[in-house]
């Protein structure tokens, strides 16, 4: 049987489970113009964490890990100004 890019993906889950001692229960990918950011929402297997976890679910808030892709790095040469005693960019 050939191996599929979900196979890939699925062992890849696997071994990240493992490592780190979590179940993985969904993942947010979101691509952007100069990066991609990838969200592991995770629980705990210790099931002692679960009820704590659940409360913060339900308040809006998740473990995740995060990973982050630069897609360019640039050159460039930008306007900028002194205000207050500080350098910042000019918009």
């Amino acid at each position: 049987m050939e191996a599929t890019k979900y196979d890939y993906v699925l062992n890849l889950i696997k071994k990240f489970e493992g490592n780190w001692k979590v179940k993985i229960y969904h993942i947010i990918s979101i691509e952007r113009k100069m990066r991609s950011t990838v969200y592991i929402l995770y629980a705990s297997q210790d099931k002692n964490k679960w009820k704590a976890e659940k409360e913060d679910l339900k308040n809006g808030k998740a473990q995740t890990f995060t990973l982050e892709t630069v897609k360019a790095f640039m050159k460039e040469n930008i306007d900028m100004k002194t205000e207050n005693g500080k350098i910042v960019k000019v918009v």
